[in-house]
């Protein structure tokens, strides 16, 4: 049973401050980003490309996540290491049908994505990857790659 309190925040009121806050007041709970967000212009719902990796962390490793994302045309966003794996959250915004094919894409790096979070993203329409400690994960996810 997972208990949810959701909030909103422009992107001008995405600060650490705020996220700190935010974080602050969770009560064990994980915040996380989740994937579909609203674009300021016209109002149109996007994505914000977010997956989950299932690999060790190790040079190797980072560096298959790497490549593959480029080799999918994610050349800007951050890898981040969440304490078993690799998340990776983008910074291009995308269609619905992008999204779509990015999860298309993703399930083809078989043994590197977690092919259990995409399906849930898929039924969900929404992808939700944390961004603190809370709950049974104590680890605070951490920046290893900015591309």
């Amino acid at each position: 049973d997972r208990s949810t309190v959701s909030f909103r925040l422009k992107r001008d009121e995405l600060t650490v401050g705020n996220l700190s806050r935010a974080v602050s007041g969770l009560n064990n709970l994980e915040l996380c980003v989740l994937s579909r967000v609203k674009a300021s212009r016209g109002g149109v719902h996007c994505h914000l490309p977010l997956m989950d990796f299932c690999c060790e962390n190790t040079t190797e490793n980072l560096e298959k996540v790497r490549r593959f994302l480029s080799e999918i045309n994610q050349k800007q966003g951050v890898i981040l290491f969440s304490g078993r794996s690799y998340h990776y959250y983008g910074a291009k915004l995308m269609t619905p049908g992008g999204w779509l094919k990015f999860l298309g894409q993703s399930l083809l790096f078989t043994g590197f994505t977690d092919e259990r979070h995409i399906g849930h993203w898929l039924l969900d329409g929404c992808g939700a990857l944390r961004i603190s400690a809370g709950g049974i994960k104590l680890e605070m996810p951490r920046v290893v790659a900015i591309l």
